[in-house]
């Protein structure tokens, strides 16, 4: 005789959520044409899917536009993270 197998189902549903910090800004970049959101290192990576690194990286090749604020942070221009990744 057969054994009758159970089966079990699972089902596994993921979201994504990126919130941003008060370091977001809208400022001035002066390589792109207007304003464009300014984040932090950390927040930009996890918005778009990497490591602090790779951005660090990427403003050391002048890929990616940044600024750096009078406390010496390091913001890096969303618009050109957009370019950058694709």
């Amino acid at each position: 005789m057969f054994k009758r197998m159970k089966r079990t189902r699972i089902t596994v549903r993921t979201s994504r959520m990126a919130v941003l910090g008060d370091a977001q800004s809208e400022v001035w970049c002066r390589q792109c044409p207007g304003h464009a959101a300014m984040l932090r290192v950390d927040e930009a990576a996890t918005l778009f899917g990497t490591t602090s690194l790779v951005i660090y990286r990427w403003v050391e090749t002048g890929g990616v536009h940044f600024v750096e604020t009078a406390r010496g942070h390091l913001l890096v221009c969303a618009v050109s993270l957009s370019l950058v990744i694709g």
